[in-house]
């Protein structure tokens, strides 16, 4: 449904989003997410959500990652079966730095997709 890389390894500082990637034809259209962080600070907070759309200009979100706060890798299904006019996804993040003013030390993060084992 989604090919491997959603979002290569980026160093992250302040809100953003990701490349947008076109949802694959099939039936299938389910994914297992799969968010790597490789470096994050304490007292910070990483949230990351998939939005799909079906025109590339209206965006709404899909699913959420819960909070990060350590590093690590974490899944998430991401199931668009019922869903079936989204034809683009692209993740968007958000980062809580822990009420520290205008220092924002970067964090490292990654996110592939592959299909669910059954």
């Amino acid at each position: 449904m989604l090919p491997e890389d959603l979002l290569p390894v980026t160093t992250i500082r302040e809100g953003g989003f990701g490349p947008i990637i076109t949802v694959r034809g099939g039936s299938e259209r389910t994914s297992v997410l799969t968010l790597g962080i490789t470096r994050i600070t304490e007292r910070e907070a990483l949230r990351v959500s998939i939005w799909g759309s079906a025109n590339q200009s209206d965006w709404a979100p899909v699913a959420s990652f819960t909070n990060i706060y350590y590093c690590g890798e974490y899944e998430l299904e991401l199931d668009l079966s019922k869903q079936p006019e989204i034809r683009y996804v692209r993740v968007q993040w958000e980062v809580d730095h822990g009420g520290r003013g205008g220092f924002r030390p970067p964090c490292t993060a990654w996110l592939r997709g592959c299909a669910p084992t059954r």
